[in-house]
Formats: C-alpha cells, structure tokens, sequence
C-alpha cells in the first residue's frame, strides 16, 4: 500500500509539516528499529520509556519525519491531538480496502488461546476457507506456517501491515489470539471483530496486571470495545461466568458442562474423545485433557458464529504445536508444552500423572523479568505431580538465571528428589538420560518457540530439536 500526503489528507484532514511531496512507500512504525528512508516515526508513551527517547534514532534510520502529540523544532513533525486517537481512526481508513476483505475472529484469556484459535484455524481450512492465524506459535496462512511472531499479538502498526499482507495474498478469514498486554497497550486499536471466545482466567501476568480484577477487566475489553459479532463465553469458569453477566443486552453464547445453554457432554476412549454439544454438533478431539475438550469446544462454537455450517468436527489429531507436542524414544513417552504459570503446569501434570505407566521426570523453568511469586508454586505444584524434577532456566532475561533457579526450588517438597541444571539443554539430556522405558518426561515452559531470550540478545533453541537430537545420538533410538 502507498501512503502519501493525499491519502492523509483523505483519511484524516490532518495538517502535517513534512516537506515531501510524495513519500511512497510510507511506513508507518512506533520502534525506531523498523525505520527506514521515507517512513514515519510515531512518538508513543511506552510501558516504561517514552518514545521520545527514540527519536533521533528513527531519524538517523532515514526516517522522514515524526508522528506526535507535540512538534520538535527541526523535525518534520505530523502533529495530532492524540496518538491513541491517531490509531483508533486513521489506520482503519489507511487499511479500510484490506480490513473489508478479511473477517476477523479473535480468542483471550490465560490458557488455551493457540489451542482454540489453531483448531479453529485448521477446521477453518478443511472447509475450504482461506483462512489465517495470527498468535503465540506464529503465523499461518492458507498454505502453511508464514512466519515468526515475536508476540502473541504483533504491535499495532505491524498488525495492521500484516493483515493487509494476508488480504493481499488471498485470504479473507483471519482468527487471531488477542493477549491482555495487547489489549491493554492498544495494540488492536481500531479493528472491529466478527466473533470472540473466552477460555477462561487465571493467575498469570500480575506482574504486569497487578490484580486478577484488573487483568479481568483489561481481557473485557475484547467483548466491550472490540468485538461486533457474538461473544462465546466457557461460563464453567468463575471468570467467564462473570463476564457473562456483565455482558447483558449482548450477543452472548455462555457454554460448559455444567453452565448455559451451550452445554456439553463428553466420551472418552484413550487420548481421544467424543464432544456432544446441545445442538447436535458433535467435535471428535485427538488430543487428551479436559482443558482442550473446553479448546474445542469453543472453537467448534466460534466457527458456527463465523458460519460454518458443518455438525461434525474432527480437531487436535495433527496436534498444536508446543502444546502437548508428542515424541517418541527409547520406550519413553515425551511431552514438549507451553506450560510456563501454575494453573497451566498443574493442569498438564495432573494429566499426564494420571496417564503414566512409570515416573514422569519433569523439567521446567520459570522466565526472568517477570513474576516472581510464581517460582515456587510452581516448584509445589511440580514436586505434587512429578517423581523427579529437573529445575532449569527459561528466558531469564535481564536475571541471573541461577538465581532464578535458587528462587523456584524454595517451592520444592521437602525431601523431594531434584535437582537444579541451568543450562536447559543439560536439563534435558540428563532428563532423558534418567528416564527409562515406560516412563514419561515433560519439558515444559518454551513449548514451540526457537530461541532463549537473555540480556539483550537471543540464542537458537527449540526443546522439540534438543530432544530429537539427543535420541538420535542414542543407539537403537530416533532415526539414526
């Protein structure tokens, strides 16, 4: 897309100061990093730096000017009222040709937002649908895996260049995981939704969030500001059921086995299961966990609100990636997931102790920078469930990844057999190298991502890629 002085004009009446005639391409980026020669700059308040601080950065990049609530002399400045205001109107009528093409479908709350919005994704191009997805484990498109994402909800303007990306090339819906950073920070300013799902609430990000009834009212946005379409709501969850309520006089479906008029029942045999809903839909499940009967279960009602038609659903049998991904070895039953809060981690190794034949070695870690009253509940909830716990790091950030370590074993069962390896890899070598058949490993905490973030940089790593390695250097195990 070309964005121009006229399109400005057009969009928003804006009086601006840049000298440039015509400034084709135009992008438009609120990090410095992103700029180059021709793009504009946006001076936003950030969490903890102002964008200010950038400026002369973004300049040095070839950026031609800046976008701001107060003029800085010299500088080819557009001047706006509001920068929230800014984004709110203007980039919906930059991108309106694109946003008109592509139905949007979003998915919040703590647990289970890839799963739902993957099993929608995928039933959404059985069906035929050029379908897309946007969240946690990257970026899918009608043909496949896309690209990267460095957050579960990309920043306001790359969100935008992407979904007009996907427009473009093609595809007209797009299901996307909406995390409460996002939506607390704008990051979905202006777009409207044609449908959203609630999974459900639980103690994460109150670091960030400081209580669970702020972060219940940031996740309530999504149903109060964002979304046109009906909201699809797990109403067995005491969160859910309170949004329910407090979205009287709108679109709602509240769903659960015990709560609202989408109720369900369900049938099991092994890792999979059969899902009866009360309308007659029924949702054949591959993946084993009550947590993702509830996944599919809202994405079957989320593909109903987006039209689908279809009374039989077949979700999980090609699994999601990082989520309970599955790899065999050695007689040994391996799990790679996500798994990185306490609700999350209690919920996959209550399943997996219940599944197992032998001893279930778990290794996890707990990320730096982040909260810290989770470490060693999550340590009791691992030393609960486990036989043996291997305490390693996760993304430690700006910390010590030791000291991070030291805080997480204080939650350690007394007399609980353990042991603390910082290097993630050695963790899981010596995971592997203590198991034997018949009994079960779970790596949690990365799941699908492929790198380690530390102070300032990353390093290439993938948990699923350690472990293949590892047995493919054992004799008689993996392909050699």
């Amino acid at each position: 897309m070309d964005l121009n002085r006229e399109t400005f004009l057009q969009c928003g009446g804006i009086s601006w100061g840049l000298e440039q005639e015509a400034l084709q391409p135009l992008v438009l980026t609120s990090d410095s990093r992103r700029c180059v020669p021709g793009s504009l700059f946006v001076v936003k308040e950030g969490r903890a730096v102002h964008g200010e601080a950038f400026v002369q950065d973004a300049l040095r990049r070839g950026a031609a000017g800046v976008v701001t609530e107060k003029a800085y002399p010299g500088i080819a400045s557009l001047t706006v009222p509001s920068v929230a205001a800014f984004e709110e109107t203007i980039l919906p009528r930059l991108y309106e040709r694109s946003l008109s093409r592509l139905r949007l479908m979003g998915v919040t709350g703590t647990k289970g937002k890839t799963t739902t919005a993957f099993f929608f994704y995928e039933a959404a191009l059985a069906e035929g649908a050029a379908a897309a997805y946007i969240g946690t484990v990257g970026v899918y498109g009608k043909n496949g895996f896309l690209k990267r994402s460095l957050l579960t909800t990309p920043d306001i303007y790359d969100l935008y260049a992407l979904l007009e990306e996907l427009a473009s090339s093609g595809h007209t819906l797009c299901v996307m995981e909406v995390s409460s950073h996002a939506l607390d920070q704008g990051r979905i300013r202006g777009l409207r939704f044609q449908g959203a799902g609630f999974t459900n609430l639980s103690w994460d990000h109150l670091d960030y969030h400081r209580s669970m009834e702020a972060y219940f009212e940031t996740k309530k946005k999504m149903f109060t500001c964002y979304n046109d379409g009906a909201a699809v709501v797990n109403c067995d969850d005491p969160w859910g059921k309170k949004l329910h309520a407090s979205l009287k006089g709108r679109d709602v479906l509240c769903f659960g086995q015990n709560a609202g008029e989408g109720r369900f029942i369900k049938e099991e045999s092994g890792d999979a299961s059969r899902i009866t809903l009360s309308d007659g839909t029924v949702v054949r499940l591959g993946m084993p966990g009550e947590f993702n009967v509830y996944n599919a279960v809202l994405a079957a009602l989320l593909l109903k609100t987006a039209g689908f038609q279809r009374k039989e659903w077949a979700m999980g049998f090609n699994g999601v990636p990082g989520r309970l991904e599955r790899v065999e070895g050695c007689g040994m039953e391996i799990y790679i997931d996500y798994a990185h809060s306490p609700d999350s981690l209690e919920k996959v190794l209550s399943l997996l102790s219940g599944k197992k034949r032998g001893r279930l070695i778990t290794v996890f870690g707990c990320t730096g920078d982040r909260d810290r009253g989770k470490r060693p509940e999550m340590a009791r909830i691992a030393s609960r469930f486990s036989d043996y716990v291997i305490i390693t790091s996760d993304d430690p950030h700006s910390e010590d990844p030791l000291q991070i370590c030291r805080e997480v074993e204080t939650g350690m069962a007394e007399g609980f057999p353990y042991t603390v390896i910082v290097d993630r890899q050695e963790a899981v070598r010596e995971a592997l190298k203590k198991a034997g058949n018949g009994d079960m490993v779970l790596i949690a905490g990365k799941g699908h991502e492929r790198f380690q973030i530390f102070d300032g940089y990353e390093v290439p790593y993938n948990d699923r890629d350690v472990v293949e390695r590892l047995l493919n250097k054992r004799s008689g195990c993996g392909e050699g």
